[in-house]
């Protein structure tokens, strides 16, 4: 009886030795066993790890493992963050300064004076011929009814009056006045008709050929005003708290090095698309000396302001969906999650407007490494119990 009860609290003793135990390997950490044996992927053999007492929300590394994983950690304290956003953008056309020229009257284009996109035209300069029956017409009723006018001496006030309808129909299909005195001098009617251009700019859209049938209000071609452009830049959704309508911006162009305009934000598209979660933001920008030309890349850099507070380097903080994590120490070798409300940041750093206070000891490398081994030995609990949770659910 007495060798049978000292075998039975032997093996108790045994079994609570094995329970505060667990084996490891020193190379692959991941591998936990709780009996002695050899490593199953290099085969070393196991070594001994006396457990510690945590909580749900902490983990503990032996030394191996913080070599390994190169943890290292910085008591935060409390700096200055310039926040500097520098936006990719693009030149693009001035829309407002974009004009259409259009068939005052149905022909058929005779000639073309442009016929390449990107031409340049000038305030006055013929754009194209244009045969056209009516018009044709037209132009000889006027010139019948001044010669009955100057037959008569303006004895009859009707004629005038005619006269002047005729006259205010050319006009109204686009001939000048110009072109109008010139039909009482010409002794043959011409029944080509030039019209000319009453804009400057760039040619950006020309739909039609030479030779071409057209009809009234067709569009003929399209003329952009270069004197001022836009610039479209790509805004992120987690930079949209900071830019807004009327920020001042610096706008610089790698194709001229050294130029730098500045702006207003005047335009903040109310739609993000869908597959790259950017919002444009506009910028107009004076084009005087014509150099800047639709397409070049620019880049947009907003103004910098700078903010006092906790401050932590950028990757120290996990982000989780809208939640914000970061591992503090709290012991030797023993680490727990805390969820953290953000502020400012820039590429660097980040400030901590809540969840941590001056003179915490805060992970700052191998985070991901903890992340995954809390993963591993406590599965999703850890992010449900983690301090901070109440402050989470409060801003939801």
């Amino acid at each position: 009886l007495l060798l049978f009860l000292f075998n039975a609290c032997k093996e108790n003793e045994q079994t609570k030795t094995d329970t505060d135990t667990y084996y490891t390997c020193s190379m692959h950490p991941q591998v936990v066993q709780n009996h002695s044996g050899n490593c199953p992927i290099c085969h070393m053999e196991l070594i001994a790890v006396k457990k510690q007492q945590t909580t749900s929300n902490e983990i503990v590394l032996t030394d191996e493992q913080m070599q390994l994983g190169n943890i290292k950690t910085d008591t935060i304290q409390n700096g200055c963050i310039e926040n500097k956003i520098i936006l990719t953008g693009t030149v693009v056309f001035n829309q407002s300064a974009i004009n259409s020229v259009s068939a005052r009257i149905t022909g058929r284009i005779d000639r073309l004076y442009f016929q390449q996109l990107g031409a340049s035209i000038s305030l006055g300069q013929p754009l194209f011929d244009l045969y056209s029956e009516t018009l044709n017409n037209a132009k000889q009723e006027y010139v019948q009814l001044y010669q009955q006018q100057h037959q008569l001496n303006n004895s009859v006030i009707q004629v005038a009056q005619l006269l002047q309808s005729a006259k205010n129909k050319l006009l109204l299909w686009g001939m000048t006045e110009q072109q109008i005195s010139s039909l009482l001098k010409e002794k043959t009617i011409s029944p080509i008709t030039t019209f000319y251009s009453n804009v400057s700019g760039v040619i950006t859209e020309l739909p039609v050929v030479q030779g071409q049938y057209i009809t009234e209000g067709a569009t003929v071609l399209k003329v952009a005003d270069l004197s001022t452009i836009w610039v479209e830049a790509q805004v992120y959704a987690a930079n949209l708290s900071t830019i807004r309508k009327g920020t001042t911006v610096n706008v610089q162009f790698p194709d001229f090095p050294g130029l730098i305009l500045k702006g207003k934000i005047n335009f903040i598209n109310p739609e993000m698309t869908a597959d790259t979660r950017v919002v444009l933001a506009r910028i107009a920008l004076s084009n005087v000396k014509g150099q800047l030309k639709p397409g070049m890349p620019a880049y947009v850099i907003t103004s910098a302001h700078q903010q006092n507070g906790l401050m932590l380097p950028l990757h120290s903080v996990l982000q989780y969906g809208n939640m914000n994590i970061v591992w503090i120490q709290t012991a030797y070798h023993t680490f727990q999650q805390r969820m953290v409300q953000t502020g400012t940041q820039n590429s660097t750093a980040i400030l901590i407007t809540k969840g941590l206070k001056n003179g915490d000891v805060v992970v700052t490398n191998g985070t991901y490494l903890l992340n995954s081994e809390a993963v591993f030995k406590h599965g999703d609990k850890m992010q449900t119990n983690m301090p901070g949770m109440d402050m989470h659910t409060h801003e939801r």
